[in-house]
């Protein structure tokens, strides 16, 4: 077996112990902009989540009561959600919706976008009526 295929192997399966090892800390995350927003929506990069974030809490898995949109720009890595593994590289769009589980995993060398947003962003819906 490939050296780098067994230790991505290894690295995902400490994860999911680790994981499920917490899954009874799982840590609720709401959605509290840093600053006031006229809307309900906030866009940063991965890059600047990175540094205004200490990395243990990087490591953490969360509930989110809110919307959160992942777009993977450069690199990869493996998300988490739900505790299932999902393997991105430039390109993937990952949706995490309200009371999933999410972990952003250990990938170091990876960049995107970030897009988080409450149910109230979205158009409420509605009948059309003739």
């Amino acid at each position: 077996m490939d050296i780098s295929i067994h230790r991505m192997l290894l690295e995902e399966v400490s994860v999911i112990v680790h994981s499920f090892k917490q899954e009874n800390k799982i840590r609720p995350l709401i959605y509290k902009p840093v600053l006031s927003y006229s809307y309900d929506l906030e866009i940063f990069s991965v890059s600047s989540l990175k540094k205004r974030t200490p990395e243990e809490n990087m490591k953490i898995t969360y509930r989110y009561e809110f919307y959160m949109l992942i777009c993977v720009t450069e690199g990869i890595c493996t998300q988490w959600i739900d505790f299932e593994s999902i393997h991105c590289k430039e390109g993937t769009l990952i949706v995490v919706t309200p009371g999933q589980v999410h972990n952003f995993g250990h990938d170091e060398n990876w960049d995107g976008w970030v897009i988080l947003f409450r149910e109230e962003f979205l158009l409420p819906y509605f009948t059309y009526v003739e």
